[in-house]
């Protein structure tokens, strides 16, 4: 019944109209039929009937998802971030002093740079030759020696990094803030490296100078090379500044694990510790 209603709309199947109304009343016309090609007459109303049917029931099951998914995308454009930029600047500073204390709990432990592979602090380039030479006289151990008084100074220092990230921080203007919540993962620390890093390069080394004093950064290197009785003409120890290097290096590391902090909060609900991280990251 609700297929004839259907098909009976003479506006919207013309044809299937025209068949549904002559059918029902041929016999009382005295319109003789044979029983073959009244089976044909038959099918050829339910098959038009029957492909109506399923096309209207597809447009209404999937009329639903494309509204909502109109509204959704809608709605998303409308609303890319529920915050203003006050509200922006204090996520970032959330973000940054958060981010800040990871990186120097990892970074100021021991190993925290030695054992890091992607932060550790090798053997300045300008004293490969040297490095190598000890290794082939077997007394390779003043190098590790080194290396490894290096990286405990960069490891003592690290905590000290945290006040000047800390005041680096609360120099952010608002309007930047904007683009850091919404940039990439590692966006904060990237806008924060741009305009921060020649003050704390200035600021850092002369806690990395005491670090290397107390680590004996100095010692070891000295006693390196006063082992390396070849050593290669065209390397001048004296021009290497062993303070500059090492806290070039413990700043790259620094940004390396800040980052790595950044995007951790940026995309794990777990790691955000204040309600506007929560907010503003969701």
């Amino acid at each position: 019944m609700m297929c004839r209603a259907l098909i009976q709309s003479k506006g919207a199947f013309p044809e299937l109209y025209r068949v549904v109304q002559f059918y029902p009343n041929h016999r009382s016309r005295g319109v003789e039929v044979a029983p073959d090609r009244e089976v044909a007459f038959t099918s050829a109303v339910h098959v038009p009937c029957f492909n109506a049917m399923r096309n209207i029931l597809i447009c209404l099951s999937v009329a639903p998802l494309l509204l909502a998914c109109a509204a959704g995308g809608a709605g998303a454009a409308r609303d890319p971030s529920p915050l203003d930029a006050d509200a922006q600047a204090q996520v970032v500073q959330d973000l940054l002093g958060q981010a800040a204390d990871n990186t120097v709990n990892r970074l100021g432990r021991p190993d925290g740079y030695g054992g890091d592979p992607r932060v550790q602090i090798r053997m300045p380039e300008a004293l490969a030759r040297l490095e190598k030479t000890l290794r082939r006289l077997g007394q390779e151990r003043y190098a590790e020696e080194f290396v490894e008084s290096m990286n405990r100074a960069a490891e003592a220092a690290a905590p000290s990094a945290k006040p000047i990230l800390t005041a680096a921080v609360r120099k952010l203007q608002p309007e930047d803030a904007v683009s850091i919540v919404q940039g990439n993962h590692d966006a904060a620390t990237r806008y924060f490296r741009a305009h921060t890093e020649a003050e704390l390069m200035a600021e850092f080394k002369p806690i990395i100078a005491r670090a290397t004093a107390q680590a004996e950064v100095t010692a070891a290197y000295k006693r390196m090379l006063r082992k390396s009785a070849f050593l290669d003409k065209r390397v001048d120890p004296a021009r290497l500044d062993l303070d500059a290097y090492v806290t070039q290096e413990a700043l790259d590391g620094l940004f390396v694990i800040l980052a790595e902090e950044e995007r951790r909060i940026r995309q794990d609900p777990h790691a955000r510790t204040t309600e506007l991280l929560k907010k503003a990251f969701r």
